[in-house]
């Protein structure tokens, strides 16, 4: 499940400046106060000889400081679904499991930020990148 919450995060990032990537013209310097977006993601690590599909949906309100993720996992060993609330304010984070059907409260350790993006955000085709 760690690889799964840390490859979903990496997928999140990329999410969040891809939403309002522009084919032409200048980058757009704000998200959308709130944006719903669908992702899928497939991953094959040689070393440990698994691959990982992740698919699922995403919903974002930042003047609420909310996040909900319902994610399907599927590696070479198991499946599973997910769905994810994080609210911010709070620092709490709640995680259900579907398939065992367990849920499980958690604290956020770190925040949302806010929907502008940084000036070094570049246009880089269909994605923005402001990884340093």
């Amino acid at each position: 499940m760690k690889f799964f919450l840390s490859t979903f995060f990496i997928i999140l990032v990329l999410l969040f400046v891809s939403a309002m990537a522009q084919e032409e013209g200048p980058v757009c310097r704000e998200l959308p106060v709130r944006f719903q977006s669908g992702f899928r993601s497939d991953v094959y690590d040689e070393k440990q000889c698994m691959s990982q599909q992740m698919k699922g949906d995403v919903q974002v309100d930042f003047e609420s400081q909310l996040v909900r993720l319902d994610l399907f996992e599927t590696t070479s060993e198991e499946s599973g679904n997910v769905t994810v609330w994080m609210n911010y304010k709070e620092k709490t984070m709640y995680e259900f499991d579907h398939k065992k059907r367990t849920c499980q409260k958690k604290t956020l350790s770190s925040s949302l930020g806010s929907n502008k993006l940084p000036s070094s955000t570049k246009l880089l085709g269909n994605s923005l990148s402001f990884i340093k």
